[in-house]
């Protein structure tokens, strides 16, 4: 990717490029630089929310039965969007998964018959939900195994906590990394603790390898910043919820 020469006085004001992302400079990675407060989203949570949900990843084709003369290919032009959430559900993020859910529950019956859903705190969960709200926990995103479904809330399974921390390992980051392979979207609703020294690296590595892919959400500018500044890019598919 290439580099953007900026001077070194220079503040980066939102909306003055239309790029997916772009690398901050190598001279402006300097924190007393680079004032990374002054950068605003490119996007809206509620909108990163509809893209993510929205966004073609592939498409299928019909056949129709024989004939006397033969079967016929009928392309449908019908896209399938493959998504995955995935939800930090240490006890601080009890409130912003909340809003998340409530915005994201109409969108993923317009756009997804199933999806993937990924908690995480100390350590993480896959489940394989269908929007009519019966879920399966799986040991992983390529499991075989099947079990009897579950029905229950989805929002609180979305919101349920399952730990007090955030653990944002290489375990995790690999189950992430089979979905992307597969053109899922994935969505990563999370707090300040991904910014953390060992998590930040984690998802550094995972977001360097998969950005066109990865949405997140931070549940404060705080958080936003910090994932800036962590990631040392100006990225579209970075957003944050304001404060009410």
């Amino acid at each position: 990717m290439a580099k953007i020469e900026l001077p070194h006085n220079w503040r980066f004001i939102a909306g003055l490029t239309e790029s997916l992302s772009e690398e901050v400079p190598e001279d402006q990675r300097d924190r007393r630089q680079f004032d990374y407060n002054q950068v605003q989203p490119k996007i809206k949570w509620k909108d990163l929310l509809a893209k993510f949900v929205a966004t073609e990843t592939g498409e299928e084709e019909s056949y129709s039965k024989p004939n006397s003369v033969g079967a016929n290919i009928i392309k449908t032009g019908v896209k399938k969007v493959k998504l995955c959430c995935v939800i930090d559900s240490s006890g601080s993020m009890n409130e912003a998964v909340k809003k998340v859910y409530a915005n994201l529950n109409n969108l993923l019956k317009q756009h997804a018959g199933e999806f993937y859903l990924i908690k995480f705190s100390h350590n993480f969960e896959v489940y394989k939900c269908t929007i009519n709200g019966s879920y399966v926990r799986v040991d992983s995103v390529d499991s075989q195994k099947s079990s009897t479904p579950e029905t229950g809330s989805m929002s609180k399974l979305f919101s349920q906590t399952i730990g007090s921390t955030t653990n944002f390992n290489p375990q995790l980051t690999s189950e992430i990394m089979k979905l992307v392979k597969k053109s899922y979207n994935v969505l990563i609703v999370t707090d300040n603790d991904i910014t953390g020294s060992e998590n930040m690296k984690e998802f550094r590595s995972l977001y360097q390898k998969a950005k066109r892919n990865i949405y997140l959400l931070a549940d404060s500018h705080r958080t936003y910043v910090n994932i800036l500044q962590g990631t040392q890019e100006i990225a579209q598919n970075i957003t944050y919820i304001p404060e009410d």
